[in-house]
């Protein structure tokens, strides 16, 4: 009789336990959205911040300057992994090959 006792309340619990993460996961999308639609600002001046960290990239010359054209920085493409080890090469001041021997 005690096991089973033990065993309802531990369905209990979970029951209780699984509601209360819905509803505090329901509540924090709810707010993530909420947040979004009153800040769409935020993504305009995250662009604005990122154009002028290429444009610094490519004044220390890690990157070529495409100031003239900021478009053809390409700020929304993706960046391969020998891009990335490039750039971070070049920022640690490091030569870099450009063609593996």
């Amino acid at each position: 009789m005690e096991v089973i006792l033990r065993y309802f309340i531990f369905l209990i619990i979970v029951y209780f336990m699984s509601n209360l993460f819905k509803k505090v996961t329901s509540a924090a999308m709810a707010l993530m959205i909420v947040l979004s639609i009153v800040s769409p600002a935020s993504g305009v001046m995250a662009a604005y911040s990122t154009l002028e960290a290429a444009n610094k990239l490519a004044s220390l010359g890690v990157i070529v300057d495409q100031s003239a054209n900021p478009a053809n920085y390409r700020l929304g493409d993706s960046i391969t992994r020998g891009e990335m080890a490039k750039i971070t090469m070049k920022l640690s001041e490091t030569q870099v090959a450009d063609m593996c021997e």
